[in-house]
């Protein structure tokens, strides 16, 4: 699996910065005719097509890569070589810090666009309409990097790090800071399996402390 580094993950917010201006400016629809945006459909496509991608390439990657690391040793060992300097709690912090808020703005702006395009369309100050297939593309991909991020992000650990680092940490030994992350994985996805004993002699030793 080749992944793109976490550190390098393009810009793709140039035209829809535009778009957006165009469907958010004020302007009086009995003053001035309608804005058209007719060429601008098949470029916010486009904006989209590429988002989609970068979201396959980067964060769906990175997740199905930490998947299948902690379902295989020598998957789990690539994982390690690929993070190369950096340990693996460095690496998770990174998509953190990096690549989920970068997507997660990236996918914000489009959603405003569309919220802005269909609403001035609506009141007749931009035509056409954005397409309502388009508006969908949109809807799908924030929720997706939402639910990809919520598979890999510190605040909705399931087993998914968890099984990585046990996984790492059969080969070598975890740093602190990985040694501390796999403890809050744990932590998180913590059920208690049982229920405590309502016999009081089951709650001290044989000494009665």
């Amino acid at each position: 699996m080749v992944m793109q580094p976490l550190t390098q993950l393009p810009d793709l917010s140039g035209h829809c910065e535009e778009l957006l201006s165009a469907v958010t400016q004020k302007k009086s629809r009995r003053k001035n005719r309608p804005v058209q945006l007719a060429e601008n459909i098949s470029r916010f496509e486009q904006d989209i097509q590429n988002s989609e991608q970068l979201v396959d390439a980067t964060l769906a990657g990175f997740v199905e890569f930490v998947r299948e690391a902690g379902q295989d040793d020598a998957t789990a060992h690539k994982f390690d070589e690929w993070t190369a300097e950096f340990d693996l709690a460095q690496t998770l912090a990174m998509c953190e810090e990096k690549m989920i808020p970068g997507l997660k703005e990236h996918a914000a702006i489009l959603r405003k666009v569309v919220k802005g395009w269909k609403r001035q369309a609506k009141a007749g100050v931009v035509e056409p309409d954005l397409p309502p297939k388009l508006a969908k593309r949109v809807k799908r991909l924030d929720a997706r990097v939402k639910g990809l991020a919520a598979e890999i992000t510190k605040a909705h650990d399931n087993d998914l790090v968890a099984r990585l680092l046990m996984r790492v940490g059969k080969q070598r030994k975890l740093t602190l800071a990985e040694q501390f992350r796999l403890a809050d994985a744990v932590s998180l996805d913590w059920k208690v399996k049982e229920e405590p004993s309502v016999r009081r002699a089951d709650w001290y030793g044989d000494d009665g402390q």
